[in-house]
C-alpha cells in the first residue's frame, strides 16, 4: 500500500497524479468516526455534510457514527489511521497540533491511502486549538477570526474523496474559505467535477 502524502485544506495544491485516485464506488458507504463528545457540539454539521455529499453523489457515501470509546486527540501522524478498516474516515480532533503539521496555516488535514489509484482509507485531523469554531446558523455570517465547522469538514470530505482545491470563490473546496465565511454546499462547477469524476 501507498502511503500519500496529506491533502491539507490551506497549502498549495497537490500534484494532478494525486487527483486521479478515485473510491470504487462498491465500497460505499464508508462510516465517518467521530468521537462520541462532539455529537453535541458538532453533531448536527456533520450529519449535513454527509448528506451534501451523498446527495452529490447520488448514493449513500458517507454514513456517521458516534464513538464513546474514540479517543479525541488519537493520532500522531498519518500512520495512526491504518489501523482503522478501509470503510472509517476517522476524524481526529487535535489539541497539539505540532504532532500532525508543523505548518501554523493549517486548520484541517485529510489524508488518503492508495493502492493501484485507488482510495483505499482516508482521515481528517482538524485544530482545536488554532481557532474558533462556530456553527454557522445558514446566514452565511461567520465572525471574520472564526471558522465555519461545517464548511470546513466538507472540504475536508471532499479531499478524502480525491478532489483538490479549486479556485471559484463559491466552491467548497478553495483553499481559502474558511475565516469568516461558510460555504456548507457544493457548487455547481464541484458538482460538475463530481459528476465527472464518479
Amino acid at each position: 500500500m501507498d502511503l500519500s502524502a496529506p491533502l491539507d485544506a490551506m497549502s498549495e495544491k497537490v500534484t494532478p497524479t494525486r487527483l486521479n485516485n478515485i473510491w470504487d464506488v462498491n465500497r460505499f458507504p464508508l462510516t465517518i468516526k467521530v468521537p462520541g463528545d462532539m455529537e453535541d457540539v458538532h453533531g448536527y454539521a456533520i450529519d449535513e455534510v454527509a448528506q451534501e455529499w451523498n446527495s452529490a453523489l447520488g448514493m449513500t457515501v458517507f454514513t456517521v457514527e458516534f464513538d464513546y470509546d474514540f479517543e479525541v486527540t488519537d493520532v500522531n501522524d498519518q500512520n495512526d489511521l491504518l489501523a482503522y478498516s478501509d470503510g472509517t474516515i476517522p476524524i481526529f480532533f487535535q489539541e497539539e497540533w505540532s504532532k500532525v503539521s508543523n505548518d501554523d496555516d493549517l486548520i484541517g488535514i485529510a489524508y488518503m491511502f492508495t493502492t493501484d489509484g485507488e482510495i483505499r482509507k482516508g482521515g481528517i485531523a482538524i485544530s482545536l486549538g488554532k481557532v474558533e469554531m462556530t456553527d454557522d446558523d445558514d446566514n452565511g455570517e461567520v465572525p471574520l477570526d472564526e471558522v465555519d465547522f461545517q464548511s470546513l469538514l466538507l472540504h475536508e470530505l471532499g479531499h478524502v474523496l480525491g478532489f483538490d482545491h479549486a479556485e471559484e470563490e463559491d466552491s467548497a473546496m478553495n483553499a481559502t474559505i474558511f475565516y469568516g465565511k461558510a460555504v456548507q454546499q457544493l457548487s455547481p462547477r464541484d458538482l460538475e467535477r463530481v459528476y465527472s469524476k464518479y
